[in-house]
């Protein structure tokens, strides 16, 4: 895996788990104010959760990467073999 590869793979792991990580803490106001929405949150944390969301893609990438460095799973024979 060349380095934009790399890069392409993480942004693209990092997008899909911040789905996830959004929900982590999500606590609601039980009086919210007139013009709020009922499910806005009291208080959002964006940098931890930017934060924690960047670490997990993180570990997620280096198992990636692992996985088609030492050719645990070989995409060439995958293709091979549809062939």
């Amino acid at each position: 895996m060349d380095w934009f590869t790399g890069v392409v793979v993480y942004f693209l792991i990092w997008w899909v788990s911040i789905f996830a990580i959004l929900n982590i803490g999500h606590r609601v106001a039980e009086n919210p104010q007139v013009g709020t929405a009922p499910s806005a949150p009291v208080k959002f944390y964006l940098w931890q959760k930017l934060l924690l969301n960047s670490a997990i893609a993180g570990v997620l990438w280096l198992i990636a990467w692992a996985v088609i460095k030492f050719g645990h799973i070989s995409f060439r024979e995958m293709v091979k073999d549809w062939q």
